[in-house]
């Protein structure tokens, strides 16, 4: 564009200032529309979650917090989802990502994506979806000696057994990822009593190794 062009259309918008400002709203309203668009809106959470991923299992949540229990009881169980889940209908919620990681669960908040907790596969004892609220999923897992109820609301019950399922296949594989490194060490040691002296485990015995999906008592 020329210096003629740019001094005739700074002419036509002195000449013409009730149109240049409807065509500057026109645009605005357009650009905002777009911004609030419900589609660029799913495209942004879709991506969000997306990178919070890293291409392993995923499902949108509600976690709605823990306590801590002493037995593995239902009935102890029920009082904290109950509790949990009373609590949270009366605040406002956040959007969680709940992530199947190979080795561990991981808790993250979708909007900002940080991290709010982590627990190992073979640190969890126990999950299920909740018989009492179906689009609950909860877990219990032993942290610093301490049993932990996890309670997570979910958007249906289809997606508290989702999860479960998800959960329970990790457990299976990390298992038989286990059960393959135990045989192939055992296989290393010597039978011999004299050559296991010569081999130690370095202060760790065989049976002291954790079977991934149950927490050690």
């Amino acid at each position: 564009m020329g210096l003629t062009d740019l001094s005739e259309e700074k002419s036509w918008q002195e000449d013409h200032p009730e149109a240049f400002e409807i065509m500057s709203l026109n645009n605005f309203h357009f650009i905002h529309s777009i911004k609030n668009s419900p589609a660029v809106f799913r495209r942004f959470k879709k991506d969000k979650t997306k990178s919070l991923s890293h291409g392993d299992p995923l499902f949108k949540v509600h976690y709605t917090g823990m306590e801590k229990i002493y037995s593995l009881q239902v009935d102890q169980t029920r009082e904290v989802v109950n509790r949990l889940v009373g609590q949270d209908a009366s605040k406002a919620s956040k959007d969680h990502a709940l992530v199947v990681r190979p080795r561990y669960l991981e808790v993250k908040e979708i909007s900002s994506g940080r991290q709010i907790t982590k627990t190992y596969l073979h640190d969890i004892a126990y999950c299920t979806a909740d018989t009492g609220h179906t689009n609950v999923f909860l877990y219990i897992c032993k942290s610093k000696g301490q049993l932990q109820c996890r309670v997570f609301l979910c958007s249906n019950a289809e997606k508290a057994k989702a999860i479960t399922v998800c959960l329970a296949k990790s457990f299976e594989t990390a298992f038989s990822q286990w059960h393959e490194t135990y045989n192939s060490q055992s296989q290393l040691v010597p039978s011999s009593g004299s050559d296991h002296q010569d081999h130690p485990h370095h202060g760790t015995d065989r049976g002291e190794q954790r079977v991934p999906g149950y927490a050690r008592s």
